[in-house]
């Protein structure tokens, strides 16, 4: 077998990477519609070439810590990544929808959001699942967000 042969016989193997909305999976639905509000300030941010807004804790993920960020004017780029704000503690976003991700060497669900709640970001679409535990049943962490309780409850 030629190597050329073999290249191609061998790139028809390589599965490629799917994303599937399983927002209605009941492994999933239970957080598709609930809202959370922030416990601290979180940096919003778009990584290099990437068009979507992620939430993530100030200082993991290349993104800054707040002291690094204040006083800077917005957007500013920060160790590749585009830093467009900073969502305030108490600022609120309701997950809209859950995406499964799998592909040859990873598999792992992501949230995406809306933010309902934030001097200004309100409407901004975000993926707020930086600040859940991960994997492929990803849940907020407790010390970052809280449950906003559905009206009449």
């Amino acid at each position: 077998m030629t190597a050329a042969l073999a290249g191609v016989l061998f790139a028809g193997c390589v599965t490629p990477r799917t994303e599937t909305d399983v927002s209605n999976d009941p492994a999933y639905s239970s957080v598709v519609g609930k809202e959370y509000r922030t416990k601290g300030d979180f940096i919003l941010f778009k990584f290099k070439d990437d068009s979507e807004i992620q939430l993530a804790k100030p200082g993991v993920n290349g993104v800054p810590y707040l002291d690094e960020a204040k006083g800077k004017k917005l957007p500013f780029e920060y160790q590749g990544n585009r830093v467009v704000g900073v969502l305030p503690a108490g600022g609120q976003f309701k997950v809209s929808r859950v995406m499964l991700v799998r592909g040859p060497s990873v598999s792992y669900a992501y949230f995406d959001a809306v933010i309902t709640v934030g001097k200004g970001f309100e409407g901004w679409k975000i993926v707020p699942s930086w600040l859940g535990g991960g994997g492929l049943h990803p849940k907020f962490k407790p010390e970052l967000v809280e449950e906003v309780p559905a009206a009449g409850k």
